[in-house]
Order: structure tokens, then sequence, then C-alpha cells
């Protein structure tokens, strides 16, 4: 007897021992942990078809799986890494979608996973978006999920990997030219102790070939408290297990209104983690993450490391001393008058000369036509004034013909004047 309980405490022992370290807490969790933990960052709406969803409290700028954040290799295939403190929740468990009033928000789910995203590969390029509500991964890996296309971001493929890959984000406008020239990457990641299946995204030799040097792949350790960080190769994150039948009596403790909620347009970005600093991959220190408006530039693809990495210091300022002003003392009526004297004093008199009066010479300035008149166009009469025609004088008609003409008048005899001889 004593034997058969020695074996059975041996058997135990060496069953826990064969168990993997990286087990998660197990335990029945509902949503309520997604609720409680969540509810500080946004807010919690009852959608339709959906139920609570969660609305980050972030900008109009904010895209899952590409604002405050980056890709790592982890052994479950390519895992985001989020900035923000509540990151380790919303892109690792549920679904994405966006609402043109709501912006983007979160359907909660109970999988945990790297990442839920699908991911698409063309010439020189990596692209992912997030996978919607009820869409399983046989369905979108199949080529029936396709998402609109202001889901997507792509970067250059030697970029993936890089803690500040999202400064090389592709412009938007170009998109729709991505995703006619790439395809689906059909790679899957199985997780014997889940039963569950993960896109895992490209594969680590491709990424090798691309970026010219090694992937290192982060060791995932389980973290007791809800958030999640990189420590020396190691990706420290909080994954419950999360059960959907306990999930039934579950509720957020305050579910906003649509009034309630201010419209993306008028929402500021959360607080991201660590006063917004992100690790840098090569040197291990922290630096300030980039602004969202700031981070959609291309970069050309034959840009090199070294132009990539150059670091200008600033220009010393040169520095100024500045002295106390001394406040001027104002003479007297008698000292002004005595100084007025003695510079009179010292003074020689000089005569001055009258100034020479130069007579004035009238000249005619030339006017310049102004602008208008330049440029007046010369007015014709289109509809002249009607002129009418002279007029034809007539000549008298000629004096009447008479036929009994009237006798001609006598003429007097001439007589001479007396005293004058003939």
């Amino acid at each position: 007897m004593k034997s058969l309980a020695r074996y059975v405490i041996i058997s135990l022992i060496a069953g826990a021992a064969c168990l993997p370290a990286s087990l998660p807490a197990q335990g029945n969790l509902s949503f309520q942990v997604f609720y409680d933990n969540l509810s500080p960052h946004g807010y919690w709406v009852d959608y339709p078809n959906y139920g609570y969803v969660w609305i980050p409290n972030t900008g109009p700028d904010f895209i899952p799986y590409a604002t405050a954040g980056y890709w790592a290799m982890t052994s479950y295939g390519w895992t985001w890494v989020s900035n923000y403190s509540w990151g380790w929740a919303p892109f690792h468990y549920g679904r994405w979608w966006y609402d043109s009033f709501y912006g983007w928000f979160w359907v909660p789910d109970n999988v945990w996973g790297p990442a839920w995203v699908i991911w698409r590969t063309s010439p020189g390029y990596y692209g992912w978006a997030p996978l919607g509500p009820n869409i399983s991964i046989t369905f979108a890996m199949g080529g029936g999920y396709i998402p609109p296309v202001d889901y997507w971001c792509y970067a250059p493929s030697e970029y993936l990997g890089r803690p500040d890959i999202n400064n090389y984000y592709g412009p938007r406008k170009s998109t729709s030219d991505f995703i006619n020239t790439s395809s689906v990457i059909n790679n899957t990641y199985v997780d014997n102790r889940s039963q569950a299946s993960y896109i895992a995204g490209p594969k680590q030799d491709d990424v090798e070939k691309a970026t010219g040097k090694s992937i290192k792949t982060l060791a995932i350790k389980e973290h007791t408290q809800p958030t999640q960080e990189v420590k020396n190769n190691v990706l420290q994150l909080y994954r419950p297990v999360v059960s959907k039948e306990a999930s039934d009596k579950a509720k957020p403790a305050k579910v906003s209104d649509k009034k309630d909620v201010p419209p993306v347009s008028e929402r500021k970005d959360g607080v991201l983690l660590q006063n917004n600093e992100q690790p840098d991959k090569e040197s291990g220190k922290k630096k300030p993450v980039q602004k969202a408006e700031d981070r959609v530039r291309s970069v050309p693809q034959g840009a090199t490391e070294q132009n990539k990495n150059i670091q200008r210091k600033p220009v010393e300022q040169p520095r100024t001393t500045e002295k106390t002003p001394v406040k001027a003392v104002e003479p007297s009526r008698e000292q002004k008058s005595q100084q007025q004297k003695q510079q009179t004093e010292r003074q020689p008199h000089v005569p001055v000369p009258a100034p020479q009066q130069i007579p004035k010479q009238e000249t005619q300035k030339a006017v310049a036509p102004s602008e208008h008149q330049i440029n007046r166009p010369v007015e014709q009469n289109i509809n002249p004034p009607v002129i009418p025609p002279p007029v034809q004088q007539q000549p008298p008609p000629p004096p009447p013909r008479m036929d009994n003409p009237p006798p001609a008048r006598p003429v007097p005899p001439r007589q001479d004047a007396p005293g004058r001889p003939h």
C-alpha cells in the first residue's frame, strides 16, 4: 500500500514537471476581465449584432496593428507588440471593425492569438489588415474575406521587425495598387496545447533574406498583471484563459449611450505605455513614439541603413551674459544750464554763410499713362447713328411765257443842260 502511494506521488510530480512553463494561469475567467480593465481607456457601448463592444479613447488616426506598436517574431509567428498599456487584450483577443461615428471598435472573444490579421505580399512589400468579427482563419486565407482598402497597412519588406516600422508605412493613396499586385500569405501555426490555429504571417527565412540579417525570436513569458513588455528578448504579457460560458452574466460597469461618446473626429490619442516611449531594437534605449500624422511616408526601396541611422547633433547656441542696466540720474536745472554754458564757451564762433538760392527750374513731368488707360480697349460704335442724305435743291422754275408782251416804255429825248455848247 505504501509503495502504491509512493508511486502515485512520484507520478504526479513527474507529470507536473513535464507541463510547459509558459502555460497561462488557469481559471474560469469571463469577459468581465476585459470589461473592468478596458473601461478606464475607452467606452463600452451596446452595438447591434455584436453586443458590448469597446471604443478606445484614441484619435482619428488610430489604426489597429499599425499605431503605436511593431511586429516581433515569436514561436507563434509574427506577434504584435503594442505600446498601449491596454494592448494585451484587444490585439490578442477578439476582432476589430470600423464605424463612421465611433471609429474603430473592438468585439471581445475568448481565444488568444499573436495577432488577428490577414497578411499579403507583393514585390518588396508586406501588408496586413485586421480580421473582422466572426471571420475564421480558413475563410480569410481562402480568399473569401476582402477587407476594405482603408483597413490595409503595408511597409517595405526590409523594415519588418523594426520597432520604428511606423516611420516607413506606405502612402494610403497607393494601397489599391499594392492590393492588386499582391497575394495572400498562407502560413499558419497550430498550437497543440490550445488546439488553436494562428496566421503566422511571412516566413522567417523570407524576411531574413529581405533584411539581410538574422531575425531574433522572442520567447513569451506569462505576466501576472494586465500588461505587456519586452525585456532581454523576452515578451512578457498577460493572456488569461477566458470562458464564453462564464461570460453570459458578465456586463460592463458602465454602458455609454451614443450621445455620451464623442465622435472619432473630436477624440485625442490615448496614453501610451512608458510615457510615450518604445524600446529601440538595436541600442535597447527608449525613444519617443512618432505622432500618428507623421507616421505615413514612403521610403525608397534602395535606402541604406547608413543614411537612416545618421544622428544630427543640435547646433549649440552662443551663450550671452546679461548685464544689469544702470539707471541714469537726471541732472538738475542748474547743472543743465552750467553744462550748456560750458559747451558754448568751448566752441568757437564760426560764421555760417548764407545758403545760395538756386532758382528752381520748372520741369514738366511726363505723366505716364495709367494701367487703365493702357489696357483700355478702343471703343467701337457698333450701331452708328443714321445720317440722312443731303437734300438736293431744285433750280427755280423759269418765268411764265407771255404771248402778248406789254408795250415797251418810251425813252424820253435827251435834253442838254442850259449853257452847255453842243
